[in-house]
C-alpha cells in the first residue's frame, strides 16, 4: 500500500472534552453512558449505586419504582425528594430532568452576571463614589435589611457547573422507553445538556 502525506489535512482535536469532569484515574471518565445488565437479583442496583456514591455527583435524577424499596440504600446520595419519578411511564419525566439541568446553567450565568454587578458597586462605594451614582437595582437586589449591609449573590454550587447524574432503574418495558424517543435522545447527548450561550466547554 502507498502512503501519502498531504499538507493541511491535520485532524485537530479540542483541547478537552465537552463537559469533562476530574475522577479518579482508577474510576471511570465522565460524562459517561453506563447500563448495567443482569439477571434478576443480580445485584445491578447495588452496583450501581456504588458507583454513584464513587463518583463525585451534586445532583442525581432517579427514575422508577425501586427508589421507594430502595430508599435505605439511596440515602447517602444526593437525591432530593424533587429530583425522584417514580412513574416510568410518565412521558414528561426527560422534559422535566432536561429542564431541571438547563436551569441550573442559567442559574450558574445569572449568578456570575450578579457578582460582576456586585463587585462593580462594592468598587464604586469603596472609591467613594455616591450613592446617587449607584443603580437602584443593585442596590436593593444586594442589600440585606436584616444584617444591615450589602451581601454578594449566592449560588447553590458556589460559583461552579454542578456534576448531575440521572439513574433509570428497573424502566424497561415501560413507557419512558417508547416514542418519541427522548430518552435515547438524552442518552445520546448527555454532554450537551445544560448549555451555555458563551463558547465555555
Amino acid at each position: 500500500m502507498n502512503e501519502k502525506r498531504l499538507s493541511n489535512l491535520d485532524i485537530v482535536p479540542p483541547g478537552q472534552t465537552s463537559g469533562a469532569v476530574a475522577t479518579d484515574p482508577d474510576q471511570i471518565e465522565l460524562p459517561a453512558v453506563v447500563l448495567a445488565c443482569g439477571r434478576f437479583r443480580s445485584g445491578k442496583t447495588v452496583a450501581v449505586v456504588n458507583l454513584l456514591r464513587m463518583l463525585p455527583f451534586d445532583r442525581i435524577f432517579w427514575v422508577g419504582t425501586t427508589y421507594l424499596s430502595n430508599k435505605k440504600m439511596l440515602d447517602d446520595l444526593p437525591i432530593s425528594p424533587e429530583d425522584v419519578f417514580v412513574d416510568s411511564d410518565d412521558m414528561s419525566v426527560i422534559d422535566q430532568i432536561t429542564s431541571a439541568v438547563q436551569k441550573e446553567a442559567d442559574d450558574l450565568v445569572k449568578y456570575e452576571e450578579d457578582m460582576r454587578r456586585y463587585r462593580q458597586m462594592m468598587q464604586r462605594l469603596k472609591g467613594g463614589s455616591a450613592l446617587s451614582s449607584m443603580q437602584d437595582d443593585d442596590l436593593l437586589t444586594f442589600f440585606d435589611s436584616s444584617l444591615n449591609m450589602f451581601t454578594p449573590p449566592k449560588h447553590r454550587w458556589n460559583g461552579r457547573r454542578p456534576v448531575m447524574a440521572v439513574c433509570f432503574d428497573d424502566c424497561l418495558g415501560s413507557l419512558i422507553f417508547s416514542r418519541p424517543r427522548k430518552l435515547n435522545k438524552l442518552c445520546t447527548g448527555t454532554r450537551h445538556l445544560g448549555s451555555f450561550e458563551d463558547d465555555r466547554i
